[in-house]
């Protein structure tokens, strides 16, 4: 494990730093943030998630 740690480190200390314009996409805080107007009720992530939410306490009840 440590010699993962420090195989990582100096890694990073000999390699050039990525310019911002690179990231976006791959970083959070430099991507633009998106808006869920206009996008069907079926394909918005937190639907699904409350989906699969109630399927997984259905067979929890319906095995216990």
């Amino acid at each position: 494990m440590a010699g993962l740690l420090g195989t990582t480190t100096v890694i990073s200390l000999f390699t050039k730093r990525k310019p911002d314009s690179e990231l976006v996409g791959l970083v959070k805080g430099l991507t633009p943030a998106t808006s869920s107007e206009g996008v069907p009720l079926y394909q918005r992530p937190a639907v699904w998630a409350i989906a699969a939410f109630a399927v997984l306490v259905a067979l929890n009840v319906y095995f216990w």
